[in-house]
C-alpha cells in the first residue's frame, strides 16, 4: 500500500523561520485525534500494536505542519531539520521537539521514532484529563486487558465522522484531516471507519489523500513506515 510513498522525495534546505505562535488551544493535537480514532469502540482497545507508529507519525506531521521541522528523503534515510525550537504548548509535541532539537542537524527520522511520545503515554494523559475511561476487558474472553473508552468530551465521534466523510468522498478534507489520515494509514484499516462493502473504495481514496500532503509529510510517513516494517520483520524472524 505504501510503495508510492517510498519513492525518493528529495528536498531543499529552507531558511530558519521566525518563531511561530503556540498551537491554538482550541485545536486538538493530531496525536490525540489519531489515538482516539484508533481505539475500537467495541473492545476499548487500540486496533493493533501499530498505534505507536500512528502516534509517532501524528506528532512529526504536526511539528512539520506548524513549521517546527522539515523532513526530506525517504524510508530509513529520511532526515529532519529543526527550523524553530519554540514550544507549541502541548506536552507531547514539545517533548518531541526538544528531543529532535537535541539530536542535532541532519539526523535521520528513523533513529528518533522510538524516542517520540508513545501511544500509551498519550492514553495515560487522556485518562488523567477525563477524556478516556480506563477499565479492564478480556482478550479472547480470558486474558485481562486494559480497556479505554472515550468519553463524550473526547470528541471521538467528530474525529471519526471527519475521517469517514473524507474516505467516502463526502467531503474534501482540510489540511489537518489529511495529515490525520496520513498518520492513521500506518496502523488502522479502512474497515474501522467505513462499511465493509466500501472498504476497498475508501482504501484507494485514502492513498490519494495522503499522496497530496506534500514532501515533508510523505517523507515522514515513509520514514515511520520503514521503522514499523523493520521492527515487525525483526519480531517475525525471532519467533
Amino acid at each position: 500500500m505504501l510503495q508510492r510513498l517510498r519513492k525518493a522525495l528529495g528536498g531543499t534546505d529552507r531558511p530558519t523561520e521566525a518563531h511561530s505562535p503556540p498551537l491554538d488551544r482550541t485545536v486538538v493535537p493530531l496525536a490525540r485525534q489519531a489515538l482516539l480514532a484508533a481505539i475500537s469502540p467495541a473492545t476499548g482497545r487500540r486496533w493493533n500494536n501499530n498505534a505507536r507508529y500512528v502516534v509517532a507519525a501524528a506528532v512529526l506531521l504536526e511539528l512539520a505542519h506548524e513549521g517546527r521541522i522539515s523532513v526530506a528523503g525517504a524510508g530509513r534515510k529520511a532526515r529532519y531539520r529543526v527550523l524553530d525550537s519554540a514550544p507549541l504548548g502541548d506536552p507531547d509535541l514539545d517533548s518531541a521537539l526538544r528531543g529532535l532539537d537535541a539530536g542535532g542537524v541532519g539526523r535521520t527520522v528513523a533513529r528518533n521514532v522510538g524516542l517520540l511520545p508513545r501511544d500509551d503515554q498519550v492514553a495515560t494523559r487522556l485518562v488523567a484529563e477525563g477524556l478516556l475511561l480506563e477499565g479492564t476487558g478480556r482478550t479472547l474472553g480470558v486474558i485481562p486487558s486494559r480497556r479505554l473508552d472515550p468519553t463524550p468530551a473526547a470528541g471521538r465521534d467528530e474525529v471519526v465522522a471527519r475521517v469517514r466523510a473524507a474516505l467516502l468522498g463526502e467531503s474534501v478534507p482540510d489540511d489537518r484531516t489529511a495529515l490525520l489520515l496520513a498518520a492513521l494509514l500506518l496502523g488502522t484499516p479502512s474497515k474501522l471507519f467505513v462499511p465493509k462493502d466500501r472498504a476497498k473504495e475508501a482504501a484507494r481514496r485514502w492513498l490519494e489523500i495522503v499522496n497530496g500532503i506534500g514532501e515533508d509529510g510523505l517523507a515522514i510517513v515513509s520514514a515511520v513506515a520503514a521503522v514499523r516494517d523493520r521492527n515487525q520483520s525483526d519480531y517475525g524472524s525471532s519467533v
